[in-house]
C-alpha cells in the first residue's frame, strides 16, 4: 500500500471585511531538535555551569528542487525557504503536504 497523507485541520482567526472573525485552518511546523544540549565544560566553575541543558532546534532548508536537508548548502542560491529551528512556522496547505511527504509529519501540529 502507498503512503496515505492525512490533513488535521488548525484555526486561527484573521479580521473579515466588516470585522467580524474568520476562521481558517493552518497547520504549523516545529523543526526536529537534537537532545539537551549542555553548555558546562564539566569543571564546575564559571558562569556556565548554571546553566541547565536544553534541545537545540535544527533548521530545515527546503532547496529549489523540491528535497528538503538539515544541512546548510554552502550556496544559498539553492535555497528555497529555511524553517529555523526553535521556532514555529505557520504552513500553507502545500508547505505541510511538502513536508510530510519528505518525513516530517511528526513535527506538524
Amino acid at each position: 500500500m502507498g503512503a496515505q497523507l492525512v490533513v488535521k485541520p488548525r484555526r486561527i482567526s484573521s479580521l473579515g471585511r466588516r470585522g467580524f472573525a474568520i476562521l481558517q485552518q493552518m497547520a504549523t511546523f516545529r523543526p526536529p531538535t537534537d537532545p539537551l544540549v549542555y553548555f558546562d565544560d564539566g569543571s564546575g566553575g564559571g558562569i556556565f555551569s548554571y546553566l541547565s541543558g536544553w534541545p537545540r532546534g535544527r533548521n530545515v532548508y527546503k532547496m529549489t528542487d523540491g528535497s528538503f536537508q538539515e544541512n546548510q548548502p554552502g550556496d544559498d542560491s539553492l535555497i528555497a525557504k529555511i524553517y529555523h529551528g526553535g521556532h514555529i512556522h505557520e504552513l500553507t496547505a502545500a508547505e505541510e503536504a511538502d513536508l510530510i511527504a519528505a518525513g516530517y509529519g511528526a513535527y506538524i501540529e
